[in-house]
């Protein structure tokens, strides 16, 4: 036994010798040059690529057998670059000697230098590393009885069968101590997608490679990209996993971050940080994520619409194919904080956004698909209400990255004060022209308390409750500077609106409308009525002074202020284009209550016209045709009105405030004038007209009565009144003139069968002052009377005077002392030509002079005359 250890021993003894001595004598035996060319061939004839070592070969064998190459070039497949597909400068690989005889693979840490690598996918879909797989994939022999495939033409021959146990056992064998990747480039262009990126300076360290256990690995590289133009740095580690039986990759407790830049971005700097756990399918190119969690920092600046952000993203599952570049990903939820740059409408938000989906990732087809999304929204500051303002939105959202398009489907969308949209969605164009098409419902809320709750309250109406219940649906298309509403079906308090408006431009304006109102208050909407002053006591006789061009009363009075305020406004009007059409119900403004309304309106170049504006209205017609012409300094405008077998009360006391006057009537006007303010258009009112009212009334004064008992009383009989406490006429008719804002009338004539009346007189607007005379012939109204020679009488016209403030009239009276006066001349009159007829006329006109001096009631001189 001790014999046989000896000769192992010393058998032992000789083989390490001859290993010493192998590691000596070989090195300087071989050729470093041969064994380059050698090595060399090799490579290039396993490749089939060409292969040049132009760096230093020198070899090892004790106590490691290794290797160092030097630089070392691969050249690139047929139908990419002529350029190499890979370089590195210098590679470092040894082999422990002694672990070999044992049959165990040490392979202390591979060190790779300045390694240059190139890859690319043609449009195709090749890449230029196809041809190395397929030369690498052992065939596989077919079992008995089973013909051999013969692979298509280009295409790498398929592999089956399970790897053999001894290879296995080999892979399982080898102990690697850890691979080492320095000053690295890696560049990848993609002619199918028209993408590139690049890595560099990439440096990568593991740590014992050994297989079924995990490795330790950093990773760091810059990288930067094209069109569009970023660039950045990346760094992680993470723990490698290779499965064999899967034959994919895991990437466990892995912690990565990037930083980038880019000008073309919102965000000129971005951070991104990831935490949790990635596999890699090698064979069908998949990485899927789990537990994973993705921070986003970035930077805007002031100047953008995103000053700041911080954004987190979790996932519990996503996916990404690297062929397709397509991500899914499953219960996703983003949430975090946005500033707004200077000019924003919001100072600071909250947002989060919640979903399940996919994203592609080409940027010829980039797109998002999250059905089922929740995003709520609350921001601050800037314009927003002290309050902030919060929205929900949900529905499925599709974006296209690629075009530039956003499609949002069952939309439902709730905001402040009540507001609630739902319907569909889809904007175009979103980086060049930008668009918004689709249909809408909006359930009923208040405009009034959500203008308030953003600062910006509505003005005071006439009616409190005026715009707070507005609602209803329509198709919209917006851009920048065009918005078209169609299919509108609205309502607006008690109105329903339905039709289409449409409006183009933002610095010239051009509208086209065409509106359907069932019922419109016009009233409802105008400004509240001004406070009346309490009565003065100043006499009705007394005319206020004119008033100036400033809307200041020349002698020192004032006007209302609202009446010096502009309402026209001029400026837009110059650069407006209108074409629309209104049709309405029944419409109520000022005292008119109109029914099928037509108006057609057009706006061209600062002319207005309205051509017509038609209507029925209280039993008759109306039809006008208005011009306002603001081409010059001063508006001007031209009204034409005809109104038809209208009821004469309603349509006096819309067109002038005067009441109590019935009948039916024909009235034409022609109108014009000039100013920006109300008093202006006042003042410079011109224009003509003609009117009859027929089979009407004058109410709350019987002037035939007034006259009977008057005469009654002189003569001491009872009065014969009419029925009633109105002046009833067949016709009233006569002309108008306007002036310089006073209205003027000299040929007032009303007929009825105990009544006839002329009338002049004037009507100022400017000032608000009537002074109007009616005259009744007393003839006419004594007819009927037990009156003695009545005739007497004829030519006898008795006063009927209105001077003063329109709205201090009241009801008109006789004016008892002019009539005195007026009888008087008359019963002088008629006495002489009875003394004259009887030759009486020297002595007896003397007495009748005297009597009629003043010193004889009109009364007893009546009766004295024997009249």
């Amino acid at each position: 036994m001790k014999k046989t250890l000896k000769i192992v021993s010393l058998l032992v003894a000789a083989g390490i010798l001859i290993l010493l001595a192998a590691g000596l004598i070989v090195p300087r035996v071989i050729d470093p040059a041969t064994l380059r060319d050698k090595v060399g061939a090799l490579l290039q004839e396993r490749s089939g690529r060409e292969v040049a070592i132009t760096g230093a070969v020198e070899l090892s064998f004790f106590p490691w057998v290794g290797a160092s190459l030097g630089e070392v070039t691969i050249g690139n497949a047929k139908g990419f670059d002529t350029g190499p597909m890979a370089r590195f400068k210098a590679m470092d690989l040894k082999v422990k000697l002694l672990p070999l005889v044992a049959g165990r693979v040490e392979v202390d840490r591979i060190l790779v230098k300045g390694l240059d690598l190139s890859l690319g996918r043609n449009q195709d879909g090749t890449t230029n590393w196809d041809d190395l797989v397929a030369r690498a994939t052992p065939p596989v022999t077919p079992k008995a009885g089973t013909p051999a495939e013969t692979p298509a033409a280009g295409k790498p021959p398929a592999v089956t069968g399970e790897p053999s146990r001894d290879g296995f056992a080999a892979l399982t064998a080898l102990s690697l101590g850890g691979i080492s990747l320095e000053d690295g480039r890696l560049h990848w262009q993609d002619r199918r997608s028209g993408t590139a990126m690049t890595l560099d300076k990439i440096n990568l360290k593991t740590g014992p490679v050994t297989l079924g256990a995990p490795v330790e690995v950093t990773f760091a590289a810059d990288f930067s990209r094209e069109a569009p133009r970023l660039s950045g740095h990346l760094e992680g580690e993470w723990q490698l996993v290779w499965e064999a039986a899967t034959k994919s990759l895991r990437l466990d407790e892995t912690t990565l971050s990037l930083a980038a830049a880019s000008d073309s971005w919102p965000l000129r700097k971005v951070e991104l940080g990831y935490t949790g756990r990635i596999a890699a399918d090698l064979e069908r190119m998949l990485l899927s994520l789990t537990e994973s969690r993705i921070t986003l920092k970035g930077e805007g600046g002031q100047d953008r619409p995103l000053a700041a952000v911080e954004l987190t993203l979790a996932t519990a599952a996503a996916g990404y194919d690297l062929t397709a570049e397509r991500l899914t990903f499953k219960e996703a939820k983003l949430s975090g904080q946005l500033q707004g740059g200077k000019g924003q409408p919001y100072g600071e938000a909250t947002l989060a956004i919640s979903g399940s989906g996919a994203l592609d990732l080409q940027p010829a087809r980039a797109a998002l698909d999250l059905p089922g999304a929740v995003i709520d929204l609350a921001a601050k500051g800037g314009s927003l209400p002290p309050a902030g303002v919060v929205l929900g939105v949900r529905g499925d959202i599709a974006a296209n990255l690629g075009e530039g398009s956003v499609r949002i489907a069952k939309l439902d969308l709730t905001g402040p004060e009540g507001l609630k949209l739902q319907g569909n969605l889809h904007a175009t164009r979103l980086t060049s022209d930008p668009a918004l098409a689709g249909q809408l419902q909006v359930a009923t809320f208040d405009p009034r308390a959500l203008m308030a709750a953003f600062g910006h309250p509505l003005p005071v109406t006439a009616d409190p409750k005026a715009l707070t219940a507005v609602g209803g649906k329509m198709a919209l298309e917006l851009g920048l500077d065009r918005v078209k509403l169609t299919d509108l079906d609205w309502k607006v308090d008690d109105s329903r609106v339905t039709g289409a408006v449409g409006v183009k431009g933002l610095l010239r304006p051009s509208v086209n409308l065409e509106l359907v109102v069932d019922n419109l208050d016009l009233d409802r909407y105008a400004s509240p009525p001004a406070k009346e002053k309490a009565a003065g006591t100043a006499q009705e006789d007394k005319m206020p002074p004119p008033v100036g061009a400033s809307g200041t009363a020349a002698a020192g009075a004032t006007v209302a202020p609202e009446a010096a305020v502009a309402v026209i406004p001029a400026e837009i009007l110059r650069v407006l284009t209108i074409e629309g059409k209104v049709k309405v119900g029944r419409l109520a403004v000022g005292s008119g209550h109109y029914q099928e309304v037509l108006a057609v309106l057009t706006a061209r170049e600062g002319l207005l016209r309205l051509d017509p504006f038609q209507a029925k209205l209280y039993g008759g017609t109306a039809h006008t045709v208005a011009t306002l012409d603001v081409r010059g300094e001063e508006p001007k405008i031209q009204v034409d009105k005809q109104f038809k077998g209208v009821q004469a009360e309603p349509l006096l006391t819309e067109m002038a405030g005067v009441t109590g006057f019935s009948g039916t009537a024909d009235v034409v006007t022609h109108l014009t004038t000039r100013g920006a303010t109300v008093a202006a258009m006042k003042r410079h009112l011109n224009g003509s007209g003609s009117f009859g009212v027929f089979k009407g009334e004058v109410a709350g004064v019987n002037i035939v009565n007034q006259v009977r008992q008057l005469f009654a009383a002189v003569q001491g009989i009872p009065p014969r009144l009419e029925a009633g406490e109105g002046t009833r006429f067949s016709e009233l008719t006569g002309t108008i003139k306007i002036v310089d804002g006073v209205i003027r009338n000299e040929d007032l004539l009303a007929v009825s069968p105990l009544l006839k009346v002329t009338g002049a007189g004037s009507l100022d607007l400017g000032r608000d002052w009537v002074d109007y005379e009616l005259k009744a012939d007393l003839l006419t109204a004594l007819q009927g009377l037990e009156i003695e020679k009545v005739e007497r009488f004829r030519g006898v016209m008795l006063p009927l005077h209105l001077k003063g403030p329109m709205a201090s009239l009241g009801k008109p009276k006789i004016d008892d002392k002019m009539a005195g006066q007026l009888l008087q001349e008359a019963v002088k009159a008629r006495v002489v030509q009875k003394l004259t007829e009887e030759g009486k006329v020297k002595e007896k006109v003397q007495k009748l002079e005297e009597r009629l001096g003043g010193k004889v009631p009109v009364g007893d001189l009546i009766k004295g005359l024997g009249f």
